[in-house]
């Protein structure tokens, strides 16, 4: 399965709106045991784009599908 890079403006627009916490679980970044990736709110593979708007930024709990927290 392959993915689409995010790019580096996108990336740093939705850290930065986030305010470097995952937007599921409100946990900062700099509490969290892994650094806090973009993860696409509607997946590629269902035509989600990769900008800023259907980005948000997720913990690696959120990210690999497990609970936040």
């Amino acid at each position: 399965m392959s993915q689409t890079p995010i790019p580096a403006a996108p990336r740093r627009l939705v850290r930065e709106r986030a305010g470097a916490r995952c937007e599921h679980c409100i946990l900062a970044e700099d509490d969290a045991y892994f650094p806090h990736e973009p993860d696409p709110v509607i997946r590629g593979k269902h035509a989600g784009p990769t900008r800023a708007p259907n980005l948000a930024i997720a913990g690696s709990a959120p990210n690999r599908r497990t609970a936040c927290g």
